[in-house]
């Protein structure tokens, strides 16, 4: 997409000449998914904070149907734009634009989850728990001696 503002068309100037020949020649093969891949490969190597390589995964994101992402990645170039004093109307109704659409499939998710409807499990005394003869309990209980831990505890609070 071609935005007004010359910082959101041209990459990073400290960019590799590698990298900037990759960047040119890389929307002829790949997909959305992979796209986003590669500018995130690119961001994470550059700078997290460059217009440029923001709206290209914005781009592909949106691409993808990630709108909530998308718009973040946008609100987050047009926050870096307006501390340099730059507005762009193309980025700022791709914002709105994608606003909608974010919201739409929000609202589309609400009406659906209203919908569904959700089995309920069993009551508890229907539960095949597992139970144990008293006899075992019992020995147990028979071999446990309460005067150990209360040593241990003792002990314990002397730091020893």
């Amino acid at each position: 997409m071609a935005y007004q503002s010359q910082i959101l068309n041209e990459p990073p100037s400290t960019m590799s000449p590698q990298d900037l020949e990759t960047l040119r020649t890389i929307p002829v093969g790949l997909n959305d998914q992979e796209k986003m891949l590669f500018y995130e490969e690119l961001i994470q190597h550059y700078s997290d904070s460059h217009p440029f390589l923001l709206v290209r995964i914005a781009e592909s994101y949106h691409l993808c149907g990630a709108y909530s992402m998308a718009l973040y990645l946008y609100r987050k170039v047009q926050t870096i734009l307006s501390k340099l004093d730059i507005v762009d109307a193309i980025l700022d109704d791709t914002i709105q634009q994608i606003a909608m659409l974010d919201d739409q499939k929000v609202s589309e998710t609400l009406v659906a989850s209203e919908q569904c409807k959700l089995s309920r499990p069993s009551p508890s005394r229907h539960a095949a728990y597992p139970t144990f003869p008293i006899s075992i309990i019992s020995s147990d209980m028979e071999a446990f001696q309460p005067t150990q831990i209360s040593y241990r505890l003792a002990s314990s609070s002397d730091g020893t």
